[in-house]
């Protein structure tokens, strides 16, 4: 007998393919989370107020000026410098000098945050017994900060069915702790703010940690130089996209009521999704 003819291996997909199949995933991800958001819509304005949504779009919008602030130039040049990494070496001296930076400089913006948490309560909330909800805030944003170092590792990696499931299992446990907090025991926007940081921390400290065990504890500074040189001029860019999409809630509040805000930012949603 003679033996079958060698089978030649099936052709790899094609680099458009493969973009398209990954880009699907992604876009999955993201409509998964949009979805879950909507569905609850609901379930928050049947425990919160107009002035509630209004006081979360303020803490939501102070959140995301900070972290653009001092998270973009370290963690936006993440993927550029480890993709770019020729060696091993270089690529865990990108993680774990990025993580430990955002770690560092996030402690301090923290810290400057609590103690300005006052004033910021009482310009903004107009209410300076609300300072709490504000350090919540501030501590949230350590989190998300380093956060964005293992998911665009995933990135980096080619890993999108790994990112997607980071990021849902994020979201699940945010809408399970919004449940809790919120509507079981109706601690209305401190329990938002309370299940933000507590979901952010878990992500985080998770995430972080298994990127740490392959990466070592190392400051590489001729590392942490080159990723600022990169990222320092994207700070206008990022605050820039925020403050067209964000920032009228801070002229709203400024004119009118915390609930006309709260208005604004329940329709901002579902025009967003």
């Amino acid at each position: 007998m003679t033996n079958p003819p060698a089978q030649s291996p099936p052709p790899a997909a094609s680099p458009l393919a493969k973009l398209a199949s990954h880009g699907a995933i992604y876009t999955a991800g993201m409509l998964v989370s949009r979805l879950l958001s909507f569905v609850m819509v609901p379930v928050y304005t049947h425990v919160l107020g107009e002035s509630d949504y209004g006081a979360l779009e303020i803490l939501d919008t102070t959140d995301l000026l900070v972290i653009a602030a001092f998270s973009s130039p370290i963690a936006d040049p993440v993927l550029r410098h480890y993709t770019d990494a020729r060696t091993d070496r270089d690529r865990r001296a990108v993680i774990s000098t990025s993580i430990l930076a955002l770690t560092g400089v996030g402690l301090v913006v923290a810290m400057i945050g609590f103690a300005l948490s006052p004033w910021l309560a009482e310009g903004l909330l107009r209410d300076r017994a609300r300072a709490p909800l504000f350090m919540l805030t501030f501590g949230s944003v350590i989190f998300q900060a380093v956060l964005e170092v293992p998911l665009s590792v995933l990135r980096g990696t080619d890993r999108p069915v790994a990112y997607a499931a980071a990021t849902l299992a994020r979201t699940a446990l945010g809408f399970a702790l919004n449940i809790t907090f919120v509507v079981g025991l109706r601690m209305g926007v401190a329990g938002m703010s309370l299940s933000s940081l507590t979901s952010s921390a878990t992500a985080a400290l998770i995430a972080s940690t298994v990127a740490l065990k392959y990466a070592g504890l190392r400051f590489d500074r001729a590392v942490f130089r080159a990723m600022l040189r990169f990222g320092w001029p994207l700070i206008p860019g990022a605050l820039a996209v925020i403050s067209l999409q964000h920032t009228r809630s801070y002229v709203l509040n400024a004119y009118w009521t915390l609930a006309d805000v709260g208005v604004w930012a329940l329709g901002y949603r579902f025009g967003a999704l």
